[in-house]
């Protein structure tokens, strides 16, 4: 019982947060000095024009009564319609989220199978030549702007090599089932599909990886410098059992609690960088879509982009939370009580 109140006040948590986040989108984008109407008639609109469109999307309501009526309609699981694509937003949303997913999953792997690794060899090799290099290397990953890497791959991979295509999600046909290329691809037998696919999204993910694994690589050596000074550590190593076994067999389970609670953190960044590689790469996801409703002031698409974006990492925090819980014996015996 302990465990389900606790991530019943996290839900109600998730909520709450959600609620002040899409207040806060919602407050920020009608208040810009911007007039969206013009920008949704074009520019050879006329007033009756302009005014029907303000009234299809309450614009010539006060604020406060766009307010109510926007969540109104959101609790009604209507994200309104976009006046740019003229499509429900909700199936916009439904189009392109499984090429952004798939972008962030795979990146979040890349990350966690390279991170973590890294951290404890930076950990156990600390002060060394290895170590040094590997601290660089973290600060290169936090620091290095991902627009400036994306374009420094392009022009190495495609323009000089020419190894690895420049844009786009896959080239070659393919039949669009539930819209995740690799699992379509993989389901109807194309695997020239599948495999275009995979060069298609090694740029991308390797951009998002990079500029996120400092992140990873930089918690996890701290939290194995501090597992390998505790006294059972010391004393194991007393005893005479082996390094390998001290490092891997019970320094590590341990460290690996806050590079696992720091994943909510990892897909958030994900998520924001995605915004600007997917921009560049010319993916079609929701980052390319999110662009292009703020260029065109599209007001219940940027609203529907913020919903995914905080629903998919308050999620993901909630799983991380209960993980963490479920983890570690001592923060269950407190959190849950």
């Amino acid at each position: 019982m302990g465990l389900g109140r606790y991530i019943t006040r996290r839900i109600i948590l998730l909520f709450v947060v959600l609620f002040g986040l899409l207040s806060l989108t919602f407050i920020v984008s009608h208040v810009i000095p911007a007039d969206p109407v013009r920008a949704w008639a074009g520019e050879k609109s006329v007033l009756q024009t302009l005014d029907i469109i303000r009234q299809r999307y309450h614009l010539d309501q006060p604020l406060w009564m766009q307010y109510l009526l926007y969540f109104r309609d959101l609790l009604q699981g209507n994200l309104g319609i976009s006046p740019v694509t003229n499509r429900a937003v909700l199936l916009d949303l439904g189009y392109f989220f499984p090429a952004t997913f798939e972008l962030s999953l795979v990146s979040l792997l890349f990350v966690l199978a390279i991170g973590i690794p890294l951290g404890v060899i930076s950990a156990t090799r600390r002060n060394r030549l290895s170590d040094h290099l590997l601290r660089v290397f973290s600060l290169m990953g936090t620091s290095m702007p991902i627009f400036w890497l994306a374009l420094m791959l392009q022009l190495v991979f495609y323009f000089r090599l020419g190894w690895l295509p420049l844009t786009e999600r896959i080239e070659v046909p393919w039949t669009r089932i539930t819209g995740f290329v690799f699992v379509d691809t993989l389901i109807t037998g194309n695997l020239a599909g599948f495999g275009d696919a995979v060069k298609h999204m090694m740029l991308p993910a390797s951009v998002l990886t990079f500029s996120s694994i400092g992140f990873i690589v930089r918690i996890t050596r701290s939290s194995m410098l501090e597992e390998l000074g505790t006294d059972y550590v010391r004393t194991a190593r007393a005893k005479g059992v082996p390094e390998n076994i001290v490092v891997f067999r019970h320094a590590v389970k341990n460290a690996l609690i806050p590079p696992i609670t720091a994943l909510g953190y990892t897909f958030g960044n994900l998520l924001q960088g995605a915004v600007i590689t997917e921009t560049i790469f010319s993916w079609p996801g929701l980052g390319t879509y999110a662009a292009g409703s703020v260029q065109y002031l599209d007001f219940p698409a940027i609203m529907g982009f913020t919903i995914i974006a905080g629903v998919s990492v308050a999620i993901v925090n909630l799983i991380t939370d209960i993980m963490y819980v479920a983890i570690d014996p001592r923060i269950r015996s407190t959190e849950t009580r």
